[in-house]
């Protein structure tokens, strides 16, 4: 009895045994912890989503599993991953700018040029070589700002160029052309609202396209010189309705530089923009570019660092204060003289204007202009003296002037002369700004200043000889 009590046990714990050793290995295969990187626990309520997107689970892109460290650099075309390689982007970034002192690179071109502004006893010279190729800049400056504050100039002070601030005019009209706003050879007279025809050909139109090439016949009268800062729409309608400021020349057919043409084409970019003209300028060229500039100076972002004007007795014509108090922000519309001459603007700036023309209208991955306006612009097709009339540049086509082959302007105005030349035939994209106050000078056959003229000529050819700007 005792016997067959004890093989009952033993079948008993086999039997069991039986049982438990499968359910052991099964529960062996679950881990006792789940770990950190793990999918959610089925049970766990999953927290609210910032959104309505229905795949709150899924992971975002970045945390999937990457390829081992060692394979990264084996991406392909087809595959490009979120973290871009740094040399793709290098290679396709523009240049930055480098600013040189040519003080410091060149002294030998510094004295160069300081024996040229005392020949020419300039109380102030601001001057940039550039190449916007490579987007290096050669600053050069020489005496004062203000001699009251014996304030020096620097590469950031702001001049008023004068007839420079034409092309400013002219790169915003191209604008409104690209929009589809404004028509190089449509009537202007469609534009400002009232008929406006030269007294001796009522049937020959005025286009806007005259109005840069100084060919619309509409010229700097005395009523027009006399007329003083007044609002631009109500003095353009004036002067034009009394007939007074027409040449004897048919429309289109003749050159005779015109302010008063650009003040007409400064408010037709303003009726068609619906904005004042420095504004527009702003909007559409300065603040893309990142330039600190104003046909109003109370809008420049730095109003201390402004250079007063002095004649070439070196009397002070208009102090810094005077600048700062011409115009009116907050009055609708601007003066009548603003557009054609009061830019206010360093060298280095505005050799960023240039840059990009000779860039094809753009600058820094920037489009302003399309390529095809900026050739219109170049088109010089209009005879002056020794050049070629474009779009407010000239083509000095004369090679047997300076600077031949350059576009380039002029600017003048109660003792401050400013010019700038530029050269982008072939691959070259390099050119000189300068300014100058209070210089003894005179203008050469062909219209440049002869002071700006000698200051360019030489600091061009030394910089482009001597430093890795020169293309």
């Amino acid at each position: 009895m005792r016997k067959k009590g004890s093989i009952m046990m033993i079948l008993l714990v086999v039997a069991i045994m039986i049982v438990l050793i499968p359910l052991l290995t099964t529960l062996s295969n679950f881990p006792a912890n789940e770990p950190a990187n793990g999918p959610a626990n089925k049970n766990t309520p999953e927290p609210p989503s910032d959104n309505n997107t229905e795949s709150v689970s899924e992971e975002p892109v970045s945390q999937v599993e990457e390829p081992a460290e060692e394979s990264i650099p084996n991406y392909t075309t087809d595959h490009q991953d979120p973290a871009v390689p740094e040399e793709t982007e290098e290679q396709t970034a523009s240049p930055e700018e480098t600013i040189f002192e040519l003080s410091k690179a060149d002294p030998e071109l510094t004295a160069m040029l300081d024996d040229i502004a005392s020949r020419y006893d300039c109380i102030a010279v601001s001057l940039v070589v550039y190449n916007g190729e490579s987007r290096d800049y050669y600053t050069y400056q020489y005496g004062y700002a203000d001699i009251s504050e014996q304030r020096p100039v620097d590469a950031d002070t702001k001049f008023r160029v004068a007839s420079l601030s034409k092309l400013i005019v002219v790169i915003c009209a191209m604008t409104l052309v690209e929009e589809g706003k404004l028509d190089l050879d449509a009537d202007i007279s469609d534009y400002l609202g009232y008929d406006v025809r030269n007294p001796e050909f009522p049937d020959a139109l005025i286009t806007p396209r005259m109005l840069m090439q100084h060919t619309s016949s509409i010229y700097d009268s005395n009523a027009y010189s006399s007329a003083g800062n007044r609002n631009l729409a109500d003095t353009t309608e004036r002067l034009l309705d009394a007939g007074t400021c027409y040449r004897k020349q048919q429309p289109g057919s003749s050159f005779k530089y015109s302010n008063f043409g650009y003040s007409v084409l400064g408010l037709i970019c303003e009726i068609l923009s619906g904005k004042r003209f420095d504004n527009l300028a702003r909007d559409i060229l300065f603040d893309p570019l990142d330039i600190d500039a104003a046909y109003l100076p109370v809008n420049l972002r730095e109003e201390t660092n402004i250079a007063a004007i002095y004649n070439r007795a070196h009397v002070l014509r208009r102090s810094v204060q005077a600048q700062l108090e011409s115009g009116d922000p907050s009055v609708h519309g601007s003066d009548h003289n603003q557009t054609p001459g009061n830019l206010m603007i360093s060298v280095i700036d505005y050799a960023k204007v240039l840059t990009m023309l000779g860039n094809g209208g753009t600058i820094d991955g920037i489009q302003i202009l399309s390529s095809d306006l900026v050739q219109a612009i170049h088109n010089a097709d209009t005879a002056g003296k020794g050049y070629k009339q474009g779009l407010a540049t000239r083509l000095q086509n004369d090679p047997d002037m300076p600077e031949a082959g350059s576009y380039w302007h002029t600017g003048s105005a109660w003792g401050t002369f400013a010019q700038y030349n530029y050269y982008i035939s072939g691959d070259a994209n390099r050119g000189v700004v300068v300014v100058t106050t209070g210089a003894n000078t005179k203008r050469l056959e062909n219209g440049m200043v002869e002071v700006c003229t000698e200051l360019s000529v030489s600091a061009l050819k030394v910089t482009s000889q001597t430093h890795p700007m020169s293309s």
